[in-house]
């Protein structure tokens, strides 16, 4: 499989890392799991948010799109 370079490792370890805090929090801090859950979807609302809108920056704003989905051309 070939993936995108050191930018997916580092997102892997992201993700590892969440589990292994939460998990953390659940066994050591006796926090119960639903707390955990709520708190992770709570905190992920915003972050795919953010993660959205990094994937929009090449969007060209005030273009009108054409019929066929295509940015149309604005030197009429």
């Amino acid at each position: 499989m070939n993936h995108p370079g050191k930018h997916h490792l580092w997102l892997m370890l992201l993700c590892c890392l969440v589990l292994i805090v939460a998990l953390g929090a659940i066994f050591l801090f006796s926090i119960p799991v639903n707390t955990v859950l709520l708190v992770g979807i709570f905190l992920l609302c915003p972050l795919m948010h953010l993660w959205m809108m990094k994937g929009m920056e090449g969007h060209r704003h005030g273009e009108e799109v054409g019929p066929e989905g295509t940015a149309g051309s604005t030197d009429d």
